[in-house]
Order: structure tokens, then sequence, then C-alpha cells
């Protein structure tokens, strides 16, 4: 099956309107009121393939997840496109939507539903738009389970909220090596949701990338690095109570 995509136009328009569309998914169990918006060619049919897919809401963030990203076979600057996620968000996961997220908060509904102008990062937010890209980010293609890191990240979502931003974590492998290090940090100390701990490790990571060429530098090292950083924090803490 092809993906139908929403247009700019009429993307602008429900970004613009969000509480003319907040009242209109509450008062309307399917999206037929968008037909009123828009008349009967809402959407554009694209040329991405889709397997076909269900998300359940009864299932964690995580299994769905998964599940988009075994079906939904795009290139990372195909997935950069709001179009595609508007499309889906608004026509084949709509009632996924309605029940996943609580429509009546408005902040929510923008959030969840809406992108604002910081698509990067709002792309980690966005109800169908987040559970693609966490995979994609997660994904190690090197382990016996590719999806061990994906799974701790779903559990720690601040977490790559945070690194996301840091232009540091564009590269995979570093990107990886600090995922994994503060996973096995938890799993020998736990306490990797303290705001101390990650941001100071994602501190690290900025200043580094600032001042090395982190690429020089093997996945292994830079583990190495972001763990030995997480001991000095915990040590730190240890030493101020």
């Amino acid at each position: 099956m092809k993906i139908n995509v929403l247009s700019e136009e009429k993307i602008i328009t429900l970004v613009t309107n969000p509480n003319e569309v907040q009242k209109c998914i509450l008062a309307r169990e399917t999206n037929a009121w968008l037909n009123d918006w828009f008349g009967e060619s809402v959407f554009t049919v694209s040329k991405i393939d889709f397997d076909d897919c269900v998300l359940n809401s009864d299932l964690s963030d995580f299994e769905n997840a998964v599940t988009l990203y075994e079906r939904l076979r795009i290139s990372e600057s195909q997935a950069y496109d709001e179009r595609l996620w508007y499309g889906l968000t608004f026509d084949l996961f709509y009632d996924y939507m309605r029940i996943r997220y609580d429509i009546k908060d408005i902040s929510s509904l923008k959030q969840r539903w809406l992108m604002g102008d910081d698509k990067r990062t709002n792309l980690l937010k966005h109800g169908i738009a987040s559970l693609w890209w966490f995979v994609y980010l997660t994904v190690d293609e090197t382990k016996t389970d590719k999806y061990e890191l994906t799974k701790f990240i779903f559990e720690h979502k601040e977490l790559m909220t945070a690194m996301y931003s840091k232009d540091f974590c564009n590269s995979t492998d570093t990107r990886l090596a600090l995922i994994e290090a503060l996973k096995d940090y938890q799993n020998n100390f736990g306490g990797v949701d303290e705001k101390n701990i990650y941001n100071g490790v994602v501190q690290f990571g900025t200043f580094f990338g600032g001042t090395s060429i982190i690429d020089i530098f093997t996945r292994e090292e830079m583990y190495d690095k972001f763990y030995s950083k997480l001991l000095e924090i915990k040590d730190e803490k240890v030493l101020q109570k």
C-alpha cells in the first residue's frame, strides 16, 4: 500500500488552528471532519510503500515502535518530512492517536498531533514520528537483540531528548556508545534518571565533541570515556553527601 500524506498548505491550516482541531477530534470519532475543512481531496498519495500495520494502544510504545519501524521502510531524509507523519496521524493511525493521547489537553495535542517550528526536537515528541525515530536512533545490528538499546531508551525517553539536540550524537557509534554506557551504569548502580547523571554525561559529550574529532575514536573507546565519566559523577555525588 502507499501512504497518504498531507500537503504543507493543509498542515499550516491545522497547526494554526489547534483549538478548532481539538474540537473536531473530540466531536467526531472519525477523520471525516477533514473533508469539511479541505474538501474531498484531503490527502495526496505518496510513493512510499508501507506494509499493512496496526498500532495497538494497549501495547507499550516500545512494542508499537518496533512494529512501525519494521514495516515503514524509509530513509532518514524521508523521515524528516513532516508531511509523512501528518498523513499517518490524520489517516491510517487516527483511531490509535485518539485513544493513545489525551485529546482534552491542548498542550498534549499540539505536541503529539501537531509539530511546532523546531521539527528536529519535535520528531521525538510527536505521537507517530517519535516511535520510528526512537528505534532508528537506537537499533544496533551488531547485537543478538538489535533492539536491546531501544528498549532501554524507551524506559528513559528524556535521555534521548537530551542527547538528540547535541551535535556529538550525530555520530551513530558515539550515540550508541553513550546509550550502552548509561544502560550498563543503570544495571550496576541505578539512578540514570537523576538529572546530574544524564545531564553530566551529555555535557561531557558536548565538551568532548567540541574539543576533539569524535569520529577518530572507536565505539569501544567512546564507551569507555562515557562510562568513566558516569563513575566520576557517581563518586562526586558520594563526596557531596
